[in-house]
């Protein structure tokens, strides 16, 4: 497939898909439905926000920095994201459906999700969270390119767990038992790196380490990053 008729379908696809949400019977008609989720949407932002400057807030004066105590708390973050993804997103077999019937490459549908799924909106939701906290906490430490990496980070975090529940979601469309190993590992997780040894919390002051290589745009801090949503993006193709 020639580039220019690449470039054609995926514009073509992001289209549709937008076309979609906004055609859906629940909204189309609806326009109570229409403001009572344009409501729910500013809510949640403005929430954030308020959380946003409130966190900075709360741990500004205490032993570590504020940024710290949120970067340290990466994986409840993490948690949080992929159960929430489960009434959110949707898995690229759902899409592909209706293409079959037209002559494109079912590796080239399967690419336009992927990189679909790496980019949409939900990715940056956290952002309405991270960007006031960001402002107030980071830059007299790291300056303007410290923020700009803290904030990339984050999203590129996002990015990588939208691929990792991906995968989850997959299996578990093919058995709903494997819906039990994220839950475990996560839970596997917090015990050993947080409350199997409270003076050794290997998983709150790794999650430091790395965040702050973002900020100081530390090369393996990255490289590290790129290649698990590289990883994860193969392991769902």
């Amino acid at each position: 497939m020639d580039l220019r008729r690449a470039f054609f379908l995926y514009k073509l696809i992001a289209k549709n898909q937008r076309c979609q949400v906004r055609r859906h019977p629940m909204f189309e008609k609806n326009v109570i439905m229409k403001i009572v989720s344009y409501f729910i949407v500013a809510f949640w932002a403005v929430y954030l926000m308020v959380l946003g400057v409130s966190f900075h807030s709360f741990f500004k004066d205490s032993s570590l920095e504020a940024f710290d105590w949120i970067d340290g708390g990466l994986v409840w973050f993490l948690i949080l994201d992929f159960f929430s993804r489960f009434m959110m997103q949707d898995t690229p077999a759902q899409n592909v459906k209706q293409y079959k019937l037209l002559n494109i490459p079912n590796h080239f549908l399967l690419h336009v999700f992927l990189l679909r799924i790496g980019i949409q909106f939900y990715n940056l939701f956290w952002a309405f969270f991270f960007i006031p906290f960001g402002i107030l906490s980071v830059p007299q430490f790291y300056g303007v390119e410290g923020l700009v990496g803290f904030w990339l980070g984050w999203w590129l975090l996002f990015v990588l767990n939208s691929y990792w529940y991906l995968f989850w979601r997959t299996l578990m469309n093919r058995n709903m038992l494997w819906g039990v190993c994220p839950f475990l590992l996560y839970l596997l997780c917090l015990y050993l790196g947080i409350f199997y040894d409270t003076e050794n919390q290997w998983l709150f002051e790794g999650s430091i380490y790395l965040m702050r290589g973002f900020c100081q745009w530390s090369t393996w801090c990255w490289l590290l990053l790129i290649v698990g949503i590289i990883v994860m993006y193969i392991a769902n193709f």
